[in-house]
């Protein structure tokens, strides 16, 4: 769910979903922002973004993927290093495949068993399943500024112009 706050404090820290997905996402490249915003934000289709990206629609759809995938990781890497203990910190890159996998078991049971064990990561991990829909819900509250979404309103305009132009 997008209001859904998935609290992960411990020992006296305050660390939520919300605060590793804004620290996530802007760490991203501005491309890779601008793609998200599109897709995941205003819901906007791969073929739909492709002229304001001066791409083909598969290359859109590849590359809203590579970004999707590159906020994963940057939402695991700002959970580790923002309060994940050290054998959480170990687990980090490995939880980050087994979700990209589906969440397959087969080969994942040290993450499986961890998850089982461990709240922090299993509410890190429930965080990942909502990233899109809590995304689109940080934009009116400034997590993600409205400088980024501007400037990548004002990139889609540019790349659709000369798009228009060439053609």
């Amino acid at each position: 769910r997008a209001d859904e706050v998935i609290d992960l404090s411990a020992d006296g820290q305050d660390l939520d979903a919300h605060v590793l997905l804004g620290e996530a996402f802007r760490a991203l490249s501005d491309r890779w922002r601008h793609v998200l915003w599109l897709t995941e934000v205003e819901g906007r289709k791969p073929a739909e973004i492709a002229p304001m990206l001066g791409v083909s629609a598969g290359s859109a759809s590849a590359l809203a993927y590579r970004a999707r995938q590159g906020l994963l990781a940057a939402y695991l890497n700002a959970y580790r290093d923002n309060g994940a203990d050290e054998v959480c910190q170990e687990l980090t890159e490995r939880l980050g495949l087994y979700v990209a996998a589906g969440r397959i078991a087969e080969g994942f049971e040290d993450v499986v068993g961890h998850l089982e064990g461990c709240r922090r990561c299993r509410d890190v991990s429930r965080g990942v399943d909502v990233m899109g829909g809590v995304l689109s819900g940080l934009a009116p509250f400034g997590l993600l500024t409205a400088g980024l979404w501007a400037k990548g309103v004002a990139a889609g305009v540019s790349a659709g112009a000369a798009v228009g132009t060439a053609g």
